[in-house]
């Protein structure tokens, strides 16, 4: 029998000044083992607005630059795994196991907007890292987060676990004041079997605020769950209040309890192409949160080229949205079993009537196993006639 009594809060730690040009440069952590973290939790308790950023990390960096957490193994933490927080530059988390911890998996940058360039944390590359059973204390937490930062690439990691979000980007309820947040690139992770704990998961891939040039794509997400304690969640994936400028495309979606996508109210500008969503339990998609007070203003999105297959639940949550200036076009809608098809409470012809998918067709798109995770299309799939490309899951994941 072994008993271990965790002590110190941090393993590592990185300090470097970026604002006076004294950063920690080319420190390499490779093939290392990090386990057994304490945090207490605080006489006041610790309640925050989101994602559970306060509690600290096992690896923690301030200034650092070029520098490597690589081939290494984090087990059994009592908070955050890693954290890159304030003024780091070009840095690398590649090919490591963060298992079992209170709270999320990896940190990258700041809540808050930092009014200088040289305080922000960016540039960070997240590859090939596998995030699991994380999450187990704190209900809120994120396998990997990115606050106000811009330039990261996350590609190629595995999370899964009791999470509220697999993959948070972006840090903004509104669009302004204008953030950090940007040029994010979040392709080829496999996020599945999220919110397993008790308040069940809100998204697999989750975007919060104005990020232009952001980019989400070739992610494959499945089975999102929900909670009694927080009925409504579970999507595969979310563009929540204030997203604008972020691109959404070739991602295949299934089994998420709340559908495939659902989109804020309060966003425009973004564009959702070429995804697969199947297989919701509740729903389909959903335009949710803070509709529009007074006279309604245009949601002002790009959804064309999307496959959306499902056996029950409605197509789209709402009854009804407050306006109708959106654009979707060249999608494709199959509901098995024949019934006859609602987008909301509208006929397709009546549908078709506001301006909406003019040019997308109600038909089986004729996949060959949907039923065993297999989406990849017929030559006889009526997808091609609308311009639907291929999507490759060959390389989603960590890669060996």
């Amino acid at each position: 029998l072994q008993i271990v009594a965790p002590v110190a809060e941090q393993l590592v730690r990185l300090e470097g000044e970026a604002g006076a040009g004294r950063f920690v440069r080319h420190v390499i952590l490779r093939g290392l083992g990090f386990a057994h973290t304490n945090w207490t939790l605080p006489a006041e308790g610790c309640a925050y607005i989101q994602a559970e950023l306060p509690p600290p990390a096992a690896i923690h960096a301030d200034g650092a630059a070029q520098c490597r957490i690589e081939d290494c193994e984090l087990n059994h933490l009592g908070a955050w795994g890693i954290e890159l927080r304030r003024g780091c530059r070009d840095n690398a988390i590649v090919r490591c196991t963060i298992r079992d911890t209170a709270n999320g998996g990896i940190k990258i940058g700041q809540p808050e907007n930092c009014p200088r360039d040289v305080d922000e944390t960016r540039g960070t590359l997240v590859a090939d890292n596998r995030v699991l059973d994380a999450g187990q204390d704190f209900l809120g937490s994120s396998g990997i987060w990115i606050g106000q930062s811009g330039g990261n690439t996350v590609c190629h990691n595995e999370i899964a676990g009791p999470l509220m979000w697999g993959i948070s980007v972006g840090w903004n309820w509104s669009y302004f004041p204008l953030n950090r947040a940007r040029d994010n690139l979040i392709e080829q992770n496999h996020v599945h079997h999220v919110g397993t704990g008790i308040l069940g998961a809100h998204a697999g891939i989750y975007a919060l605020g104005t990020s232009p040039g952001t980019v989400i794509r070739n992610n494959h997400i499945h089975h999102v769950f929900h909670a009694e304690h927080w009925r409504g969640a579970g999507e595969g994936i979310i563009l929540d209040n204030g997203c604008c400028g972020i691109l959404v495309e070739n991602n295949v979606v299934h089994d998420a309890v709340a559908g495939g996508f659902g989109t804020n109210f309060n966003c425009f500008g973004n564009l959702i192409l070429n995804n697969i969503f199947a297989y919701g339990k509740e729903y389909q998609l959903t335009v949710y949160g803070d509709a529009p007070s007074g006279r309604p203003q245009p949601k002002g999105e790009l959804f064309a080229r999307n496959i959306v297959l499902f056996r029950e639940g409605p197509l789209i949550k709402e009854k009804d949205w407050p306006a109708f200036t959106t654009l979707w076009d060249y999608n494709l809608y199959w509901r098995e079993g024949g019934e006859p098809l609602r987008f909301m409470k509208y006929s397709f012809d009546e549908w078709k009537a506001k301006g909406l998918d003019e040019h997308s067709l109600v038909a089986d798109p004729l996949f060959v196993d949907p039923n065993n995770g297999d989406f990849r299309l017929k030559p006889e799939s009526p997808a091609w006639k609308l311009g639907f490309q291929p999507i490759d899951l060959g390389r989603v994941g960590p890669r060996e």
